[in-house]
Formats: structure tokens, sequence, C-alpha cells
């Protein structure tokens, strides 16, 4: 197991959702909860986490004609991005029914007026802006059929997700491994 795998497991959005046993406990503690204890996380990890320092090294050097409080802050905030990200995904099967609940969706009146004219649509996002990764899930659970496109999804999407994408009502085709891959993402 991957040394990032091992500590994914002593986060408690892991352990809470995915350890059977402790999957109980997660469905009752709210995804505000989660979100506040990953703040918390996340500010500790400004200062003690590896991976972190090395992430914002590289925001210091994108963001160099930044005031220093500017990059200070914005680092801050990619690194609760990403933990919540994390929190998010693992938090996904016990939430998933109640995330109307939990999820604001802006501008979904544009969707709804592109797929009345019965074209579908197609929606763009940047890598990495905003949280990107729960858009197919929750648009899905709002009744949108998705296919999610992306250069590749790393690991097992099961593992991921927490059970398989079929029960999510979206799919992923990559078209970064081959030229098949290229071809199934068009």
């Amino acid at each position: 197991m991957a040394l990032n795998e091992q500590l994914a497991s002593v986060r408690l959005s892991y352990l809470c959702h995915r350890i059977p046993g402790l999957r109980l406990l997660g469905r009752t503690i709210s995804p505000s909860s989660y979100f506040a204890w990953t703040r918390f996380v996340a500010g500790i990890a400004y200062y003690a986490y590896p991976a972190d320092w090395r992430r914002m090294r590289y925001m210091r050097a994108a963001l160099a004609s930044f005031p220093a409080a500017e990059v200070k802050r914005r680092a801050r905030e990619n690194i609760l991005y990403r933990k919540w990200m994390r929190t998010l995904i693992h938090g996904w099967p016990s939430w998933a029914n109640r995330c109307h609940e939990w999820v604001r969706v802006e501008g979904s009146e544009h969707l709804t007026e592109a797929l009345g004219l019965r074209r579908g649509a197609v929606l763009l996002s940047g890598h990495a802006y905003g949280l990107v990764t729960l858009v197919a899930p929750v648009l899905s659970r709002q009744g949108y059929r998705l296919n999610r496109i992306g250069r590749g999804l790393r690991g097992d999407p099961e593992k991921r997700w927490g059970r398989p994408l079929e029960h999510e009502g979206w799919t992923y085709s990559t078209f970064g491994g081959d030229f098949w891959d290229h071809v199934r993402a068009l």
C-alpha cells in the first residue's frame, strides 16, 4: 500500500465512512461538523505536513508577484480545499442521499435551459477549480445523466467513491491512457 493510501486511512472522514463498524457513526455526524474538523486539521497541516509544504512551495513560485500575506492566505485556502475534497469523497456514500441538505447548485437554470433544447450540454471546468470532482455525483443525484470526461482518474473509482459508479448515475471516461481511451472519451 502506498504511503498516501496509508495516511488516508487515518483521516477521520475515511475511518467514519469506509471502515465497517464505524459507518453508522459517519452517517450520524453532519457534513458541517466534518467541515469544521477539516478546517482545524488543515490549519495544522499548513505548518506540519510535508506534502502540503511542497504544494505551498509551488504556489509561492506561481504567485510570486502577489503580496506575501495574499500568498499565505491562498496557500492556506488551497490546503483547506484539498482536505475538504477528501472529506467529501470519503463521506459521499453516507451523504449522497441527503446531498440536497448540504449542497447548493448555482446556475442550474442555465443547464435546464440548455437541456430544454434537447441537444445535451457540455460543462467545462478548469483543473482543480472549485469542487469540480463533485459536479457529476451531485448533478446525477438531481436526476441528470452524466458522462464525466477527464485526463485520467487515478486509482480505482469504486475504492475512491466507496461504491461502484453505476450506483451513482454517472460514468467516467478518460482520455489520458492510449488511443482507445481517446476514442471512448469522444
